[in-house]
């Protein structure tokens, strides 16, 4: 499974550290532009942070519960692809978007 994260705060940049020892490249996508760090690949839309996934995809969401929904409505998943939502959301919120994402 090819991977990126989606989210590059404080959480976010844990999470990337700790998959960087497992994989030797990792493709990121955050607001902010001045990002670097080695072995992270930052883009700077979602459209470009899934054209350098290739399916079959997973991609981890380390957001404010406030923006998934909108972030999720913004990409477009492929037959495969596995969402993990790392962010502090509500269990119910989870729930509905997973039967939104299974829908679409």
């Amino acid at each position: 499974m090819n991977l990126g994260l989606i989210g590059y705060g404080k959480m976010g940049e844990g999470i990337a550290s700790r998959l960087l020892l497992a994989y030797p490249s990792l493709v990121v996508y955050d607001t902010r532009k001045d990002l670097q760090q080695e072995g992270i690949h930052f883009v700077e839309s979602l459209e470009e942070f899934l054209r350098k996934i290739p399916p079959p995809r997973i991609v981890i969401l380390s957001l404010p519960a406030d923006t998934v929904d909108n972030t999720l409505e913004k990409i477009s998943l492929d037959k495969g692809d596995i969402v993990y939502d790392f962010g502090n959301c509500w269990y119910k919120d989870s729930q509905r978007r997973a039967l939104a994402l299974k829908e679409r």
